[in-house]
């Protein structure tokens, strides 16, 4: 009988005896079974959880140094707390908050506080507690801003001038002094028609995750904001936010820093910069008020924030710009650890 096997198909090997030998199975990636072997799947498991520990722990030591500054200038609050919720459930920016959500849902604050913590150990600033990071909530910056339309920045009221702060149509800058991944930034875009607001961050780091961001802003959130007109220009500055070089923010509406890390050298170094803005601009500040005689503190009050509570100051600007920097005051109740010279990486909204 004729073979049937092909003059390309090599002989079936035996053991000698006429049995076939069982051979080893050829790895065919079409069928081949990509399931991870247990011992692997341990061992990613075991790094994974490690990491999330790490995150924790990062999270916990971020927050606990907040409590404590906060708690150093914690003061008892104007309004009492009942009060201060009902004011935030009225608010009705739900539909506004979701957008923020969304842009956020995969930056929760653990991501800029690990993010931050990472660079400062590996550039050695981990002692540098001006640099902390927290986060400011999405509902506590919208009532501060909506305190400014709706009773500091009225037309004529204060140092607001005839046309007054953030009403209709005016539009207006912002600025994030230590911007971190630029939650203020967005969510301040999203409240306000503002016709820029930017955010200016010191950490690498930090300040790469908001261009990511504004990638996914740029992207089609942006055009579901809706203020009926042109919408917001989104931008984020690298560097010392003191340094007008990198950026120059003298042109400010409103002006944001989460100050509960900053120790005293770098509030007032942040109050001789502020002398450049104009007459009636609001400057909002965590923990401390801004130790400078041109500036008016119009409200403090304790809000929530990702690590807990903390005074919100809003304040104003009464002169106009470029005042004599020998008003910033030493102010001894901003006192604090460390000498911290440069502004950024720590705050923003949550």
């Amino acid at each position: 009988m004729a073979s049937t096997r092909s003059e390309d198909t090599p002989p079936a090997a035996t053991d000698g005896k006429g049995q076939l030998e069982e051979k080893a199975p050829v790895h065919d990636a079409s069928t081949a079974d990509h399931t991870v072997p247990a011992a692997l799947q341990a061992k990613t498991k075991e790094d994974l959880a490690k990491v999330a520990q790490t995150l924790r722990e990062d999270a916990t030591e971020a927050m606990e140094e907040m409590r404590k500054r906060a708690a150093r200038y914690r003061e008892t609050p104007k309004e009492d707390t009942d009060d201060l919720t009902a004011q935030m459930e009225g608010l009705q920016v739900d539909s506004k908050m979701a957008l923020y959500d969304k842009l956020f849902e995969a930056h929760p604050v653990a991501i800029g506080k690990a993010i931050s913590k990472t660079e400062r150990d590996e550039t050695d600033q981990s002692g540098n507690s001006t640099l902390v990071y927290g986060e400011i909530t999405f509902k506590t910056l919208a009532l501060a801003l909506h305190k400014v339309k709706t009773k500091y920045g009225l037309p004529g009221v204060g140092s607001s001038g005839p046309a007054g702060v953030l009403q209709e149509g005016s539009g207006g800058a912002f600025y994030d002094i230590g911007s971190g991944t630029g939650k203020p930034v967005f969510a301040a875009a999203i409240l306000h028609p503002f016709h820029k607001a930017v955010g200016i961050e010191i950490l690498e780091g930090l300040c790469a995750t908001s261009w990511e961001l504004l990638k996914a802003w740029d992207g089609g959130i942006r055009d579901r904001v809706g203020h009926g007109q042109e919408p917001t220009k989104v931008e984020f500055f690298l560097g010392d936010a003191l340094d007008m070089n990198v950026c120059d923010w003298s042109d400010a509406t409103v002006v944001f820093a989460n100050s509960t890390c900053f120790d005293d050298t770098l509030m007032r170094r942040l109050a001789s910069a502020a002398t450049a803005l104009k007459k009636g601009t609001i400057f909002i500040t965590l923990t401390k008020r801004l130790p400078a005689a041109y500036f008016k503190v119009l409200e403090h009050d304790m809000f929530p924030m990702s690590w807990g509570s903390a005074t919100v100051y809003i304040s104003q600007k009464t002169t106009a710009p470029f005042g004599d920097p020998s008003a910033v005051e030493e102010d001894s109740s901003t006192s604090s650890q460390d000498g911290g010279g440069s502004v950024g990486g720590r705050k923003t909204t949550g």
